[in-house]
């Protein structure tokens, strides 16, 4: 399949993959799994350690969604962008330490086009009262200030919630404080780069591979499942 669409060069890597070789292609199951793996070993001994530095410092999990749409390429870059100029706004000046972020595309049945959002992980000084604290609806503010293409939210709908135990559908921007426990930060973690498995790769390969084309759109766009960034990105 390869072949046809004209990446022969990958083709006869993924094909020679096997064993203890990597031939580190986009197209790989195998090659994709590792990388990820190894972001996740990288995260399991970073976020701990930078998070004993003192007691005060907290965790937190960001997500930010690009509107739904079809080109994939210019969503995904948008959503990282968004996330990018987020972290690095001066509503949170002298409060980021480090920060990890991860791409990813879902294409639920019961949207019509595959969504483009970014999960983060922030180390941060205290943000979660007083002058530096960020309610909800500040967060979705800053998110499509930020964002060049947010996912669209109807405006009639006010932005703090009554029911904080109900989160509204759909929200654009969701940034939850994680505890400082083992396996809280592990879960957040696995979240992040769920993929490290190779069946998960090869659930999300064979559902795209459904349609050749979107299969070869979307790991070119990509180049591979997903995309990290950060200073905590191995």
């Amino acid at each position: 399949m390869l072949q046809r669409h004209g990446f022969d060069r990958d083709s006869i890597r993924v094909r020679d993959c096997y064993g203890w070789t990597h031939c580190k292609s986009a197209f790989c199951i195998k090659c994709a799994s590792r990388r990820v793996w190894k972001q996740r070993s990288h995260l399991k001994r970073e976020l701990p350690a930078l998070l004993e530095v003192a007691p005060s410092r907290q965790l937190w999990f960001l997500t930010g969604a690009a509107e739904d749409g079809s080109d994939v390429r210019e969503l995904s870059q948008a959503a990282m962008l968004g996330m990018n100029r987020i972290v690095r706004h001066p509503r949170l000046k002298n409060r980021v330490i480090s920060s990890f972020s991860v791409l990813e595309i879902a294409h639920k049945t019961n949207r019509v086009d595959p969504c483009c959002h970014v999960h983060t992980l922030v180390v941060t000084e205290p943000m979660h009262q007083g002058r530096h604290r960020i309610s909800e609806r500040e967060w979705i503010e800053l998110w499509e200030e930020c964002c060049p293409r947010p996912r669209k939210r109807d405006p009639t709908v006010p932005l703090v919630r009554s029911n904080a135990r109900k989160p509204k559908p759909n929200l654009s921007f969701v940034a939850e404080r994680v505890p400082r426990t083992a396996q809280d930060i592990a879960k957040v973690i696995h979240y992040c780069t769920k993929w490290a498995t190779p069946w998960r790769i090869i659930d999300s390969y064979r559902t795209l591979l459904a349609n050749p084309h979107l299969f070869i759109e979307r790991i070119n766009a990509l180049v591979g499942v997903t995309r990290f960034s950060g200073e905590l990105h191995a």
